[in-house]
This record gives structure tokens, C-alpha cells and sequence, in this order.
């Protein structure tokens, strides 16, 4: 996921921190130490079968005899007291195993109750957390046709990774996941990407929350509504884990923020903690925002404690590509403790700049490497180390920019040259 302006040959997928702050490190890992400590030591822990270690050291370091009577003398007791301390030493035995079985009963039932969360934090590093693909199905605006395009999008050799909103203005969330469980090969191994918009992006009355609600509460509400879309919770019956499936949503981004100023409001700040709380919970491996300026993740990267971990923002060309936003992140500033800078995603990156397609620079360097313009756009795109976000209809125009990522991620680059004349040409003012 390093941003940088040459791609390494033999880069493959944007890799993803797990760690973000320095405090959110500590405090995680203080927490990972508690559960685990609160697992051996607390009350049903194991560390309660030292009852009967207890019992069983007592027994054995009592004097030795044919048969422990109750004193020392076993030769002389009489057949009655061996009797009884028969029994005793039976009735010991199963008091014993029932103490050993309520032990090991109250232990599973703390490890399942009191860290199941650490349990899903541990698993954020396993199979369960495919990584974030360079080219990515948008699916705003698609409206009736979401279902059948996402359905196609996911065919084999196709798209891997899909990214949504709960934002019914432009998005059909529902239909997403309803497409994604219909093909039960995609289940687990779709990239799932989906958004929390703010109640200003909203039609009135279409909100996944109540408008009256706290900003965590509407956070908390649209998240597990988006769970339920996307088929990674129970049907919406409540707005928490209860009905969780268990797998993460891949990424979790603010879609704009509620007032756009610098620094960021109370309101967007209360919206962010809501997003690392999902995070640190285990519910989401990657959460960001889209729609935002350099300043805004500044401010974060700063005083949050879980710095963002992806970036999506209209790509405009006059720009140079939103570079100021790109060089931000791959700051020190913004990287996490494991040096990784958070993803630049970039949108509309062929709708927003259609003039630079047509610009005599970029007709012949795509001529030289057999590709449409649009395809060289997105093969550039890759090389300087932005994931894309594509929507379109066309399945030849699919497998034109599918095979433009994959040149560059088998090495055949772009020559510096070339990406110089596209940087070049993109504040060409002639154009």
C-alpha cells in the first residue's frame, strides 16, 4: 500500500497496517495482555484447578502407607475404617472430577463471552482478510442494474473487490450483498468496502438511522445495517454484534464529512472515534474517509488514535492527481507503527478527466503498449501506487484496465519518461 511515485518491480497488492498510533499499539496490546491474563486468571479461568492441584499435592505428600486411613497406623485399622475411608477416597474422586468439569465449563464460557474479541483481532492476520485488490467495482449510481452488474463483475477473472455505500441516494447496498451471496464462491474472498454517510449526503427519509440519534448511535446504526446488506450479520434485528457472522467488513470510510471546514468539527470527530471503535473491535480491518482535503487528514493523522487507513477522493488530472493528498499520506506523519501509508483511492479517474485521454501525449504511449488511453490512465494510476475505483457497464472496457493492472504488477512499466509526459500533460493548460 506504499505510495510512491516508481512502482518496485514485483509489487503485487497494496499491503494494509494493522497497527496505527503508537497509543492505539499500546493500548491494544495492553488489552490483548488483559484478556489473555483475565482468561488464565479470572474467575472460571484456569488457573481454578489449582484447587486441585492443591488437593492432589496434599494427598501425595502425606505419609506413605498401604492405604491412607486417616492416621498412620493403616496395618491396624479395622475392616470397617478401611470401609469408610473407601468411600471417602471415592466420594474425594468424583468431587474432584465434577470440580475439574465445572472448571473447564466456566473457562470456555469466559474465553467465548470475555475475549471473543481478541479471538476476531487475531484472526484480522488469517485467511479471512484478503487483500485490497488495485482495482476495485464501483457501484454508485447503478441503481435496478446493481445486482446483475455486480454478478457479472465478480465472475472469475474478473473484479475481486467491490466497494459500496448505505447512502440509497446513489447506492443499492442491499442488491450488493445479495449478489455477493449469490455467488458462494465470492463469500469469503471478495474485498468488501462500503461507507457511513453523513445525514447531509442522504435523500430525506432514506437515513439507516435515526436523524435524532447521537453521532456514535447513527454510526453504530448504519454500520450493522451495512453488515446486514452485505450478508456479514443476521438480517437487520437490531443495530449490534448480536447478529454478527463473524467476518470483518474489509473497510469502513466516512463518505464526506458533515462540515466542510479546517480543522474538523466536533461532529466529524465524534463520527471518527465511532469508526476506530468498529476498528479496534475487531468489525472492520481498515477504516478512512472519502471526499476530503489534505488538511482534514493532517488533523488525523495527528490526534487520532487509529491513524486512516485508506483515503478515496475524485482524481482530478489538473491536480497532477491529487499529489498534494498522495504525497500527505505517504508522509511519516500518516504511516503506521509498521511503516505502511494509508491507500490512496482514486475515483472518476476516466470520467473526470476525459480531456487528458484525448491529449497527443497520451494517444502514443498508449499506441506503444496496445492498450485504449483509458487502460494506460489506470496502468499509470497503478504505477504510482493509487488503487481504482471503475463503474463502468462495459465488459470489454473491464478486461481492457484488468489487463493494464496486471502488466504492471508482472513488471512491465511504464518508462519514466512516460509517466513524467502524463504528469506533464495533466496541467497542460491547452488541453
Amino acid at each position: 500500500m506504499l505510495v510512491s511515485s516508481v512502482l518496485i518491480k514485483g509489487t503485487t497488492t497494496p499491503s494494509v497496517p494493522l497497527a496505527s498510533s503508537s497509543s492505539s499499539s499500546s493500548s491494544s496490546s495492553s488489552s490483548s495482555s488483559s484478556k489473555k491474563n483475565s482468561r488464565s486468571s479470572g474467575a472460571g479461568g484456569v488457573e481454578n484447578f489449582s484447587i486441585v492441584n492443591m488437593m492432589l499435592r496434599q494427598k501425595h505428600h502425606r505419609p506413605k502407607s498401604a492405604l491412607y486411613l486417616g492416621n498412620h497406623n493403616a496395618s491396624r485399622s479395622s475392616p470397617a475404617r478401611i470401609a469408610v475411608a473407601c468411600v471417602r477416597f471415592i466420594a474425594t474422586g468424583l468431587a474432584c472430577s465434577a470440580l475439574i468439569g465445572l472448571c473447564a465449563v466456566a473457562h470456555r464460557h469466559h474465553v467465548t463471552s470475555a475475549s471473543k474479541t481478541k479471538w476476531l483481532v487475531d484472526r484480522r492476520t488469517t485467511v479471512l482478510k484478503p487483500n485490497m485488490p488495485w482495482l476495485i467495482y464501483g457501484t454508485a449510481w447503478k441503481q435496478a442494474e446493481t445486482y446483475s452488474l455486480v454478478r457479472r463483475a465478480l465472475q472469475p477473472g474478473k473484479f475481486q473487490g467491490i466497494d459500496t455505500a448505505n447512502q440509497r441516494k446513489h447506492y443499492r447496498e442491499d442488491a450488493v450483498g445479495r449478489a455477493v451471496q449469490s455467488l458462494p464462491a465470492t463469500k469469503t474472498a471478495v474485498y468488501l468496502q462500503s461507507k457511513y454517510t453523513p445525514m447531509n449526503g442522504h435523500a430525506r427519509g432514506t437515513e439507516p438511522y435515526d436523524e435524532t440519534a447521537s453521532a456514535e448511535e447513527r454510526v453504530k446504526a448504519s454500520f450493522w445495517s451495512t453488515m446486514a446488506h452485505l450478508g456479514l450479520a443476521e438480517e437487520e434485528q437490531g443495530n449490534d454484534a448480536s447478529n454478527w457472522r463473524g467476518r470483518p467488513l474489509d473497510a469502513y470510510l466516512i463518505h464526506g464529512l458533515t462540515e466542510w471546514k479546517v480543522p474538523l468539527s466536533d461532529e466529524d470527530w465524534r463520527i471518527y472515534r465511532a469508526m476506530e471503535d468498529l476498528y479496534q473491535s475487531g468489525y472492520v480491518l481498515r477504516i478512512g474517509l472519502s471526499n476530503v482535503l489534505p488538511q482534514h487528514v493532517l488533523e488525523l493523522c495527528e490526534k487520532a488514535v487509529v491513524k486512516p487507513h485508506v483515503v478515496q477522493n475524485r482524481c482530478y488530472a489538473t491536480t497532477r492527481f491529487d499529489e498534494e493528498m498522495r504525497n500527505m499520506l505517504a508522509s511519516d506523519v500518516c504511516k503506521h507503527d509498521d511503516g505502511t501509508a494509508p491507500t490512496y483511492q482514486a475515483f472518476s479517474l476516466l470520467t473526470a478527466n476525459s480531456r487528458i485521454l484525448k491529449h497527443e501525449t497520451m494517444q502514443p504511449i498508449a499506441a506503444r503498449r496496445g492498450e485504449t488511453p483509458a487502460a494506460t490512465l489506470i496502468a499509470f494510476a497503478r504505477q504510482l501506487g493509487m488503487v481504482t475505483l471503475t463503474g463502468s457497464r462495459d465488459e470489454a472496457h473491464w478486461n481492457a484496465d484488468l489487463r493494464a493492472v496486471q502488466r504492471i504488477d508482472d513488471g512491465d512499466l511504464l518508462s519514466d519518461d512516460d509517466v513524467q509526459a502524463i504528469l506533464t500533460a495533466a496541467t497542460d493548460e491547452r488541453v
